[in-house]
């Protein structure tokens, strides 16, 4: 092209025929290459609108097929306890983690009966040796357990808040990897905010950011010594240091919610008419936003990928914008103890709860993200108040639930029963 161009300034003005000839050789040239690169983006750009449109048929076909496996769960009882469930947590498969109200004991479980005799052993009987995989023994009664990642782990480590303390347990081997006590008084919330840092509080008006992370350990003589509490071929030790401490807080800590990576929430609280939601920066540990709110708040969620977050309180979720501050939706539902946006179902919402007074009842609820439309409630089933909810498959969950007359029990759901 360039060629052509060059040709035709060269040429002598009084062989004007000549000339004429070579710019409409120029222009013809231009004209066929405009063309064909308008066929060209046409067709790509047709390509790419029918590439995005079987795209968006195909997920929108998954979750068609997710709401209706999430429309149709049926439930069995699993386990029995006597104590109401303080502790729910998926390890890993259909491993879970069971830890009963002020006790010192998580339980291992699986989930899924692996015969037939099995599931009947754990639906008509109390729990008993020969049920459980393992058990992880504190120093004290605990409050709450939760799951923590940590690089040298493939797996989910397990964090327990214990009276004064913090633990850290490796639950694939059964031991303890190591404890702090960061707090004055009793630790009643942790959450992990980022990996290996963990929040904690409770009736301290401060929260204590902890750090988990492998030390080396060496003797007087600058040799490398083997940490005999935890493996033997193992020259590092794991432990937990107190790596900053927040004292924003003016009534207490209710409640320490993770909202994504980047974000975690905090409630200062509890106090009888309004509570204080702090919305904090997780790397730089710098409160961003304060949110009040005219009571003490039963649940917080995150939304991934989005600028908002789910609160509860009383009987009703709402939907609060986190840039904007204000109320984006709100849905009548029964008192919720735990709502949990699932792992795979991103577009559904899994909420459950329920009221222990006259008339008693509870309901695991299914909520359409998106729009806020309630989808399912399954309360006949429940027979009783759901409290906690965990995820253990794709299209299965497990439910901690209260039943009357102080029964405690925790129930397997899926479509394929």
């Amino acid at each position: 092209m360039q060629n052509l161009y060059n040709l035709a300034e060269k040429i002598p003005n009084n062989n004007k025929n000549e000339q004429d000839d070579l710019q409409n050789q120029v222009v013809n040239v231009q004209v066929d290459k405009q063309n064909k690169n308008e066929q060209y983006l046409k067709q790509n750009y047709n390509n790419e609108n029918t590439q995005q449109n079987l795209v968006e048929n195909y997920r929108n076909l998954i979750d068609q097929r997710k709401k209706k496996y999430l429309l149709n769960l049926k439930c069995q009882t699993i386990f029995n306890f006597k104590e109401q469930i303080a502790g729910l947590l998926q390890l890993e498969k259909s491993i879970i983690a069971v830890l009963e109200n002020d006790s010192d004991t998580i339980h291992i479980l699986n989930a899924i009966p692996q015969n037939k005799q099995q599931q009947n052993q754990q639906q008509n009987q109390i729990m008993g040796d020969d049920i459980y995989q393992k058990q992880l023994k504190s120093q004290n009664s605990m409050f709450q357990i939760i799951k923590i990642k940590n690089q040298f782990f493939d797996y989910p480590l397990i964090a327990g808040a214990s009276y004064k303390n913090i633990e850290i347990f490796d639950w694939k081997k059964g031991v303890t990897l190591s404890i702090i006590q960061p707090q004055q008084k009793i630790i009643q919330y942790i959450e992990e905010i980022q990996n290996s840092y963990i929040a904690s509080g409770g009736s301290d008006l401060s929260i204590k950011v902890i750090e988990f992370k492998k030390i080396k350990c060496w003797n007087n003589n600058d040799e490398q010594v083997l940490n005999n509490n935890y493996d033997i071929k193992q020259k590092n030790q794991f432990n937990l240091f107190l790596y900053k401490t927040l004292n924003e807080h003016k009534h207490g800590v209710n409640m320490i919610k993770k909202i994504n990576k980047k974000l975690f929430l905090t409630d200062d609280g509890p106090r009888p008419f309004h509570n204080r939601l702090l919305l904090w920066n997780t790397k730089k540990l710098q409160i961003l936003r304060i949110f009040l709110h005219p009571s003490r708040v039963s649940a917080l969620m995150g939304c991934k990928n989005k600028d908002y977050y789910l609160m509860s309180y009383n009987d009703n979720i709402r939907y609060i914008s986190l840039s904007k501050n204000v109320i984006i939706k709100k849905l009548d539902v029964d008192i919720v103890y735990q709502m949990t946006q699932t792992d795979n179902f991103e577009q559904f919402i899994v909420v459950g709860g329920g009221a222990i007074f006259q008339p008693f009842k509870g309901s695991m609820i299914i909520i359409d993200q998106q729009n806020g439309e309630i989808l399912k409630r399954y309360d006949k089933e429940l027979e009783g108040i759901c409290n906690k909810i965990v995820q253990i498959g794709e299209n299965m969950f497990v439910t901690a639930n209260l039943q009357e007359q102080n029964s405690f029990n925790i129930k397997l759901w899926s479509p394929y029963f």
